[in-house]
């Protein structure tokens, strides 16, 4: 499985064999911040408005999502 996120606010997952949509996930905003993490069977991604969302990896499926503030202090 290939997984990125895209400008389009989806999150997308593909067969590495076939290169075949396997699911989409479309967040609220952009869902590029930092490369998607996979741990046993969720994939995480982040987006630039703040927001963490846990997915099912084999469905796309949204189990959870959290806002975490980041500031930055000058």
């Amino acid at each position: 499985m290939v997984l990125f996120g895209a400008n389009d606010h989806h999150l997308y997952a593909l067969d590495r064999a076939t290169g075949k949509k396997l699911w989409s996930f479309r967040a609220e905003d952009y869902c590029v911040q930092v490369p998607p993490v996979v741990h046993g069977d969720r994939v995480y991604c982040a987006q630039w408005t703040e927001r963490v969302y846990a997915l099912d990896l084999k469905t796309g499926k949204p189990l959870w999502r959290s806002y975490v503030p980041v500031s930055v202090e000058a």
